[in-house]
């Protein structure tokens, strides 16, 4: 017989359950050795215990993977989402997904959107939409990555053509994607991690926002 050390939680009282070697459910003690009845009212909680290195038990850690940038489990891992290693930490495995880069606002010079992380996306579509325009000035979105290890940015990626006026440009990034009638289209794979650019020339007002869609 093997023993796994159980609270109830109804009553906070320890007790003592007795297992046969292939798992079944045998008998149950309390600290004093009365023989215990359980029942389905019982809310139990378990806790395991493994052999350390050290003499004596040792808990198992339970890790719980909920979030994105979290350190490998030394234990149990019980994961809310399915996971995956980007080479320093675990990040949450994502499906088609779409969001805000940049929010609409009016902007005079050039900007640079916050870091983005692209998790596991084969294929991104970047959102230009230009809903007011001041005569005389021009847009030219770029996509600029970085050194991991310097943190020296360069360019990817720069639009071919500047925006001139308002309306929806819409650029599609991915390697083996065809057909569609996107402002442009180009056999270009986005790294983990990129910013969007808004280059503007002239000080003109344009008020424009950036959002994306990854694809899997």
């Amino acid at each position: 017989m093997s023993g796994i050390l159980i609270g109830v939680k109804a009553t906070g009282e320890t007790i003592n359950v007795h297992l046969t070697d292939d798992g079944k459910f045998l008998c149950a003690f309390d600290t004093s050795g009365q023989l215990v009845q359980l029942d389905d009212t019982d809310k139990i909680a378990m806790s395991l215990y493994g052999k350390g290195s050290v003499a004596g038990d040792t808990p198992i850690e339970v890790s719980t993977l909920s979030s994105d940038g979290v350190s490998a489990p030394s234990g149990l891992d019980v994961n809310n989402y399915p996971m995956g290693w980007n080479g320093t930490s675990f990040d949450r495995i994502r499906i088609n997904d779409e969001g805000v880069i940049m929010a609409s606002a009016a902007r005079t010079t050039s900007t640079n959107s916050i870091l983005m992380r692209n998790y596991n996306a084969r294929s991104l579509i970047i959102f230009f939409h230009v809903s007011a325009y001041t005569a005389g000035g021009n847009l030219l979105p770029s996509i600029w990555s970085g050194d991991p290890v310097s943190g020296f940015s360069f360019k990817t990626w720069e639009a071919a053509v500047l925006i001139t006026s308002t309306g929806l440009k819409t650029y599609l990034f991915g390697v083996g994607q065809t057909g569609g009638l996107w402002t442009e289209q180009l056999e270009v794979q986005i790294p983990r991690s990129y910013k969007i650019r808004g280059t503007q020339v002239e000080d003109k007002s344009i008020t424009y926002s950036v959002g994306y869609a990854g694809m899997v």
